[in-house]
């Protein structure tokens, strides 16, 4: 079965909530321990949790670059967009800010900063996000 399921197929309410559970889960993870080796060696080479939680960042906004940029349509990808940035806000509203600046990372990514004619459809036709 050839199934395949993009950022369209999701309610930006369920990708925040899915995103926020994720996030969670691994910033639970995070012994303090880990957080002092950081502090100390300025690397997460030594440690293995928040290195996966930063990772899972990194992963979020590739994604959201990928998922923009495999849309042809200028309508379709406006939207996708915006439903983005919806997301991003309702994962602030949840407290989730860490998958907030991923999202935000990925949309302003030189790739996605670069459509000018999306951005120009957004501001016209979702002004209001």
């Amino acid at each position: 079965m050839d199934f395949r399921i993009t950022i369209w197929d999701i309610n930006s309410d369920t990708l925040a909530t899915q995103l926020t559970l994720i996030d969670r889960d691994l910033f639970v993870r995070i012994p303090a321990e880990e957080i002092e080796i950081l502090v100390f060696q300025r690397s997460s080479r030594n440690a293995p949790n928040l290195a996966a939680w930063i990772a899972f960042s990194h992963r979020i906004s590739c994604l959201i670059g990928s998922e923009i940029l495999g849309v042809k349509k200028l309508a379709m990808r406006g939207r996708i967009v915006a439903r983005l940035v919806n997301a991003a806000r309702k994962c602030f509203a949840m407290g989730n800010f860490h998958s907030c600046r991923s999202i935000l990372a990925g949309l302003q990514s030189p790739p996605i900063f670069r459509l000018r004619t999306t951005w120009d459809y957004l501001r016209i036709h979702h002004a209001n996000r």
